[in-house]
């Protein structure tokens, strides 16, 4: 057996296995375009970017983000996730820093704080 080729795909690093990715086969989630190049390591896990709709992502991951976000109930634009912890999420005002209102929301969907600063 010869001990520099690998009968798997698995890159060997120091104490984890990690898969090799075939950047040929690699499609976006949002628009399915194969336009996407290598964008760094999130985790030591590869990350892409789409050069067609500008997304960011780790191939065969998940979105975890909502497709639905709420909005901010004093200025009316759409808040992001600013913090997302084990039994809520926070969302802030996309209207940062001028707008400064949030909402904490648990992960069963019920409203816990709304404040403004």
């Amino acid at each position: 057996m010869n001990r520099g080729i690998l009968s798997d795909p698995i890159k060997h690093t120091a104490d984890k296995k990690v898969p090799i990715i075939d950047n040929r086969n690699i499609q976006c989630p949002s628009c399915r375009s194969k336009a996407v190049y290598r964008y760094g390591k999130a985790r030591n896990k590869q990350r892409f970017f789409c050069l067609i709709c500008g997304r960011q992502f780790i191939a065969g991951h998940e979105r975890r983000f909502p497709k639905v976000r709420p909005t901010c109930k004093k200025c009316g634009r759409k808040m992001f996730i600013y913090q997302n912890e084990n039994l809520f999420v926070r969302y802030r005002c996309s209207g940062y820093p001028v707008c400064r209102s949030y909402i904490k929301i648990s992960k069963e969907d019920s409203i816990i704080k709304e404040e403004a600063e």
